[in-house]
C-alpha cells in the first residue's frame, strides 16, 4: 500500500466506534510498523490488580489491533483477522498514555506472523506479544475502506 492509502486507513479506523470509543488512535508511521496510541488512559481503563495501572483488557486490546493490521504490510491488501495472540504481561503499565507498536516478522501466503510491545508514557517497555493473523482474498481499498465504515 501507498504513504497515502496507509494513512487513509489509519484514520478510517481512528474515527471507527471501536477505536474512538477506546480513545485510540492507529497509525503506519514509516510504512513498516503499525502504532496503536493511547493518548490519555481514561479513569475506566485502570484497575490492574486494583491499581492505578491500564486494565490488561485495554493492553489486550491494543496488541489486538495493532496486529491485525500488521496484514496492510505484508501486500497485497487482503481481508484478515488476528487468529492467534500470545502476550506477556512483564510489568504493569502505568501513567497517562501508552503505546503499542507491531511489526511483521514474516509472512506466507496465507499468514502474517506478528509481534508487537506496548510502552509507556516514558517508552518502556512492559508488555510483548505476537500473533497469527489470517491473510484471506484480496480485495480493493475502496471496498475495504466502506467495511470500516459500518463500524462508525
Amino acid at each position: 500500500m501507498t504513504r497515502a492509502e496507509l494513512d487513509a486507513f489509519a484514520a478510517a479506523w481512528s474515527a471507527s466506534g471501536p477505536l474512538r470509543y477506546l480513545n485510540l488512535t492507529m497509525s503506519f508511521p514509516d510504512g513498516d510498523r503499525v502504532l496503536i496510541d493511547l493518548p490519555e488512559v481514561l479513569p475506566a481503563q485502570r484497575g490492574g490488580k486494583g491499581s492505578d495501572a491500564i486494565n490488561g483488557g485495554i493492553l489486550a486490546a491494543m496488541f489486538d489491533f495493532a496486529i491485525g493490521a500488521t496484514a496492510l504490510l505484508a501486500p497485497p491488501l487482503r481481508r484478515n483477522a488476528t487468529v492467534h495472540l500470545s502476550i506477556d504481561y512483564q510489568r504493569a503499565v502505568r501513567g497517562n498514555s501508552a503505546r503499542c507498536i507491531a511489526k511483521v516478522d514474516r509472512a506466507t501466503r496465507a499468514l502474517a506472523f506478528a509481534s508487537a510491545e506496548i510502552l509507556d508514557e516514558h517508552g518502556t517497555a512492559c508488555s510483548r506479544a505476537t500473533g497469527l493473523v489470517s491473510l484471506g482474498d484480496p480485495v480493493d481499498l475502496a471496498t475495504w475502506s466502506g467495511s470500516i465504515a459500518s463500524y462508525v
